[in-house]
């Protein structure tokens, strides 16, 4: 499988990056990336919320290995099915008279060498600083960017049938138990009896499932716009959830979000 390194840029424009790109590749995190991430998740900017959400991401990972292979320390990880390399180097080249401000850019760079020069290939290394690119290029390493943009189907409600006996037990239960074809663009679910034809609607959160109970829907419709179906009930309760800080609703213009 192919090695892909990534800049920090890369995880601060959205941390998920670290799963979709994992699914074609063996991510290779340096550690000077971890460190700048780190040091950005304080506050309450889209760069923060990356910073904290790619270390809970890194919280659920698994410990595979540690290894030492001659200038290189990797720790190696398995998030869900995506293999994540974090790198150090026991001793870096000297720095001296390099800008300050571009040090962490050549300890980063100098990670993507090595591997090279260790015959981890293919490798292609990742970063959307074009100068970061062009330094990488001289310097013989294959990069990209990740700044363009491909047109997905996304399903933000999924419907699913699950088993007659584990409905009644849904709610608090982790979505891959349920839905082992899970992706982060699925918050929220319509989950069907596969006997009864019952259904629950069910928010996710944090990977856990949230049942939207009786209760929590009578609240939602002392509205004066009373919530008339699943999608508005799906959307009046991510506009009143303090914890959601962008709501995304998909539907064409009067249709009443079915």
């Amino acid at each position: 499988m192919p090695y892909l390194v990534l800049d920090t840029n890369i995880i601060l424009l959205d941390a998920n990056n670290l799963l979709t790109l994992g699914k074609d590749n063996i991510i290779v995190l340096p550690e000077t990336v971890l460190d700048e991430t780190d040091n950005k998740k304080s506050g309450h900017s889209e760069i923060a919320f990356q910073a904290r959400s790619f270390g809970r991401l890194l919280t659920k990972a698994t410990k595979q290995d540690t290894v030492r292979e001659g200038n290189l320390v990797i720790s190696k990880l398995l998030l869900d099915d995506v293999q994540i390399e974090i790198v150090s180097l026991v001793k870096y080249p000297s720095y001296e008279d390099t800008e300050p401000n571009i040090v962490n850019d050549r300890k980063i760079i100098e990670v993507a060498l090595q591997y090279k020069e260790a015959g981890k290939l293919p490798l292609k290394f990742m970063s959307n600083d074009v100068m970061c690119r062009i330094r990488s290029d001289s310097l013989g390493l294959e990069s990209t960017d990740l700044k363009n943009v491909e047109l997905n189907d996304v399903e933000f409600t999924k419907t699913l049938q699950v088993d007659t006996q584990q409905f009644p037990k849904l709610h608090n239960l982790p979505i891959k138990q349920v839905d082992p074809n899970y992706k982060p663009e699925n918050f929220n679910y319509l989950f069907l009896d596969q006997f009864t034809g019952q259904a629950k609607l069910a928010n996710i959160r944090n990977g856990i499932i949230d049942i939207l109970g009786k209760d929590t829907e009578k609240d939602l419709r002392k509205q004066h716009a009373n919530p008339m179906n699943s999608g508005q009930l799906f959307l009046s309760r991510a506009i009143q959830n303090p914890l959601v800080d962008v709501v995304v609703c998909e539907a064409l213009a009067g249709s009443g979000f079915q």
